[in-house]
């Protein structure tokens, strides 16, 4: 395992094999392997077979489980999470302090009963797939619309900062939960920095290449910029898995991000 490298390769796939394939490929020159719901719910050995199969790979797994519950029942899920290889595993923040809290404290306590280190425990903030538009649709973030005075220039900045606004409100709901971190977009990496503290941490996806198209993600950054924004973990998908040559595209991320940093 590279423990330089900041790269967790989401494992987008309808089947576990064409996921494995790409593991004993890239395995060594990456953080970990983000398991979502697509290929955990697929049909093949399941998400602990998952876990065990690309722990044996010699890879770390980020359980992208999104848990949204009352805090009885993802308290019971984060749990069940919990095994040797989960590097981190997240909740959706609109679940509330509570539901978070619970969510934490059951996994440390499985972990500990299983003799395994924790797993980072994130909170999932705004999704990287919705901007402005899509909040003002679900809730009433009161800027909307704006005053006539207004330049085209003065409203874009607006609305990013709306949207920055509610990702700090979330990560800060987080940190009181006990969280170690957040998952965010990394144009919103500093700013959540600034407001929790160095140490809590930032996954962030929606990372493409130079010049690369934003598929579904709105709100995206190259892996440079984001490494220059501070990001600790950035979760790169199809720029890696649709690669031609994915293990050169992986060399290459892991290149820009050291540059970034000065390493």
């Amino acid at each position: 395992m590279d423990t330089e490298s900041r790269i967790i390769v989401a494992l987008d796939y309808p089947t576990f094999e064409q996921a494995l394939a790409l593991a004993d490929l890239i395995g060594p020159d990456v953080a970990a392997f983000k398991l979502g719901n697509e290929l955990a719910e697929a049909e093949g050995p399941g998400a602990f077979g998952c876990v065990k199969a690309l722990s044996a790979k010699g890879g770390n797994t980020f359980r992208d489980s999104k848990l949204h519950d009352i805090p009885r029942t993802v308290e019971a899920a984060a749990a069940r999470l919990v095994q040797p290889g989960v590097f981190m595993f997240n909740m959706m923040c609109q679940g509330g302090a509570a539901m978070m809290a619970a969510g934490k404290a059951a996994a440390v306590k499985r972990a500990q009963e299983l003799g395994i280190p924790a797993p980072l425990a994130l909170g999932v903030t705004v999704l990287t797939s919705l901007d402005y538009e899509q909040l003002v649709e679900m809730e009433d973030l009161r800027h909307y619309p704006f005053p006539m005075t207004f330049t085209a220039e003065t409203i874009a900045e607006e609305k990013i900062k709306a949207v920055q606004r509610k990702v700090v409100i979330y990560a800060r709901l987080a940190q009181k939960a006990g969280l170690d971190g957040v998952v965010c977009s990394a144009q919103e990496a500093r700013i959540v920095r600034e407001a929790c503290g160095a140490g809590f941490k930032t996954v962030c996806p929606g990372i493409r290449s130079k010049n690369a198209p934003p598929d579904d993600q709105k709100r995206t950054m190259t892996v440079a910029e984001a490494a220059a924004a501070g990001v600790d973990y950035f979760v790169i998908g199809r720029p890696i898995t649709q690669a031609k040559d994915p293990k050169a595209a992986v060399v290459q991320f892991n290149r820009e991000a050291a540059e970034a940093r000065g390493t």
